[in-house]
């Protein structure tokens, strides 16, 4: 019965409750930044793509000349 009170003492010093918000609270927050990092980087390939083909065209032309 001693292991089994120290054992509940110690379950109620973990304070699981608040541990779980505060891990669903960073959860949440990571999901949220790995979408904006994704959209981040779909933006900049957008933004670079047509730069992108122009410097290849611009060497391809400055090859033939």
């Amino acid at each position: 019965e001693h292991n089994f009170s120290g054992a509940l003492a110690t379950w109620k010093d973990i304070k699981l409750q608040e541990l779980q918000k505060t891990l669903d609270a960073q959860g949440i927050e990571i999901v949220d930044n790995q979408k904006e990092s994704v959209l981040g980087r779909k933006q900049l390939a957008d933004r670079t793509k047509g730069s992108y083909a122009y410097v290849i065209l611009h060497s391809v032309i400055l090859n033939l000349l």
